[in-house]
This record gives structure tokens, sequence and C-alpha cells, in this order.
């Protein structure tokens, strides 16, 4: 896994980053489950960003949900949000697209929390399993095409303090909701 270098951002000039937030009731703020920045190589064009925010209310529950959100920044702005974020304080990331911001969801408080990093800051990983690159094919493989080393994306995930995760962890509808998103299974 590659170590953040002085020119990280010639290589990198966009990141997508993925946000998972529980919410219990209408009364507390948000709490971060979990997050990534996905640093995107410069050979690839600037992806748009998500509209609005998708949710999952839990089991039968009428007020515990999980929400998830996509957004698109210039690399440099997405780690330092990311980096940003402290058991001070954390908010949802703003877009760097002015057309993208909704006022309602960006920006925001999230619960203060711990956090734990994966795989430790600053390193960073490649967004698909190493085996994939020896087991390439069939149904189980979700990206059978892994460019180069030197262009293919990093990836640096951050899961907030395992408050509430057994909750979520608990509804198999709501991890499955999250699996498509995240590209991760919360549960492991």
């Amino acid at each position: 896994m590659p170590v953040l270098e002085p020119n990280l951002f010639v290589s990198f000039p966009w990141a997508v980053v993925r946000l998972a937030t529980y919410v219990a009731d209408s009364s507390v703020p948000p709490r971060l489950l979990f997050g990534s920045v996905t640093l995107l190589t410069n050979d690839r064009s600037r992806p748009t960003g998500g509209k609005g925010l998708d949710k999952r209310r839990l089991g039968n529950r009428k007020r515990e949900t999980v929400f998830f959100r996509r957004t698109v920044l210039t690399a440099e702005d997405a780690i330092q949000w990311y980096r940003s974020a402290s058991p001070i304080g954390i908010t949802t990331p703003v877009p760097s697209d002015q057309h993208e911001i909704e006022n309602n969801l960006d920006g925001k408080p999230l619960a203060p929390s711990e956090f734990e990093d994966d795989p430790d800051w600053p390193t960073l990983g490649l967004p698909a399993r190493s085996d994939l690159l020896f087991s390439v094919g069939g149904p189980e493989d979700p990206a059978p095409f892994l460019g180069s080393g030197s262009k293919s994306a990093r990836i640096h995930r951050r899961f907030g303090d395992g408050s509430e995760f057994d909750t979520v962890t608990a509804d198999a509808a709501a991890i499955a909701f999250l699996k498509r998103r995240l590209h991760f299974d919360l549960a492991d």
C-alpha cells in the first residue's frame, strides 16, 4: 500500500466520499458509522456526485434510520475534510461543485466520535481485494479488470467509535442496503 507523497494531488485530482450515518431519532444528531475517501487518478474524468441521500429504516422501527450520501470533492478538499474530523466534531462533507451542494445535507454536524482508521493513516489501500488479482472472472468477482498499480484509485476508510454498530448490524436488510453503496460489508 502506497504512502502519501507530496505531489499526491497531481496524480489524484478528485475524490469520492462515501458516508454512512445512523440516526436513533430526530432528537439526536446523526452518528458516523463509516466513511471512506476514494482518490481517483488524473486519467479519470470528474464523476458526478450523488443526488440527495439514500435511507433505510431499521426493521419495523419508526425512528431508527441508516443514511448514505455520496459526494465528490477535490482530493485536497476531501483529505482536509476527512482528516479534520476529531472526537470534538465532524460535519458532513460539502461537494466541490456548487451545483451539487444540498444545504439541508452538506456541512451539517454529526455526533462527536472517536475514529478508527483502516489502514493506519497515511497509508492508502487499493479499492479491490488483492485476491481478485488471482481469481479473475466468475460470479463472485465484482471487479474483473484492475488497472496497473500506478493508475488505480486509492482508498482510505474511517470507522466511527462503534456506537450503534450492534443495532445496525443486527438488521440484515440495513447491512445489504449499505453494502451496495459502500462496497463494504459493515457486518464484517
